[in-house]
């Protein structure tokens, strides 16, 4: 199998999850219920995308629009707070240059905003620069949908030149994986203590990672099926 191309997830896999989620919903719910609506039929467990959604249902165009960017302003901020004491994983960089001299593009596809993305990278040596694609939240519309983490993968996909058949996608969450498989993709979960419950009881990954040490020997392995 060619493998042309290695496309990463951002938050969670190259970098340590550092965002306090639970603030996050909380600040975003307070926020709905300045608008009217009870602060009751939210759950802070929810994602926000799902909080959202059910703020939809009972708002005007015009109140929604409002409500999604004073919802795009909160996670900015716990974005870059949480950014603040946060690095790249050791190891990383030694992996994605591996991974370059295999001859294969690097991207990322993640729901971050492309500042986060550019300052942790930036701040690993200028390790942004290895990368042939980086697509975030600035890049595609409909942030909330979702199946928008594929539609994150297509378009990075797009942005290399090469099919899904012909990638490898690695990723720390169950929408990772999903958008992977919907792309026909070899798909790799790396497990974290976030998210290892969820991705043991979904098993639908090809490999199963306790490190990205174990990328290039993974594709080494596709590389010759």
């Amino acid at each position: 199998m060619r493998i042309k191309a290695a496309v990463f997830d951002f938050d969670g896999t190259l970098v340590p999850f550092k965002m306090d989620y639970i603030a996050l919903r909380r600040g975003i719910i307070n926020k709905i219920a300045e608008t009217g609506i009870s602060e009751d039929i939210f759950d802070v467990k929810d994602p926000i995308r799902v909080t959202l959604k059910k703020a939809r249902e009972l708002l005007n165009n015009k109140d929604i629009d409002t409500l999604e960017r004073e919802t795009e302003e909160i996670i900015d901020f716990y974005e870059l707070e949480g950014a603040k004491n946060n690095a790249v994983i050791t190891g990383v960089s030694e992996v994605l240059k591996t991974l370059k001299e295999m001859n294969l593009k690097l991207g990322i596809f993640t729901l971050n905003q492309r500042k986060i993305v550019e300052i942790l990278l930036t701040k690993a040596n200028n390790l942004l620069e290895i990368f042939d694609a980086v697509v975030t939240r600035n890049s595609v519309s409909d942030f909330y949908e979702k199946s928008i983490k594929m539609k994150y993968l297509r378009n990075c996909l797009g942005k290399l030149g090469v099919k899904g058949n012909e990638s490898i996608v690695i990723g720390d969450h169950t929408i990772d994986i999903e958008a992977g498989n919907l792309m026909n993709a070899i798909t790799v979960g790396v497990l974290t203590p976030r998210n290892e419950k969820e991705l043991l009881k979904e098993e639908k990954y090809d490999y199963l990672i306790n490190s990205l040490d174990e990328i290039p020997e993974i594709v080494q392995k596709v590389l010759e099926i």
